[in-house]
């Protein structure tokens, strides 16, 4: 039974490491084009005023 158990729970946890790696890259890159958005607005701004 448990030798059969462990590479079940293995599967599991790759699955969710697969998974948590894909969000995070997700994130940083959301994260990195909001703020070169943000530079760009605060640029357009210093150059108006």
């Amino acid at each position: 039974m448990p030798s059969c158990c462990i590479p079940t729970r293995l599967k599991f946890l790759f699955c969710i490491i697969f998974l948590w790696l894909l969000v995070t890259n997700h994130l940083m890159i959301y994260c990195k084009t909001m703020l070169r958005s943000l530079l760009l607005g605060l640029k357009k701004l210093a150059v108006r005023s």
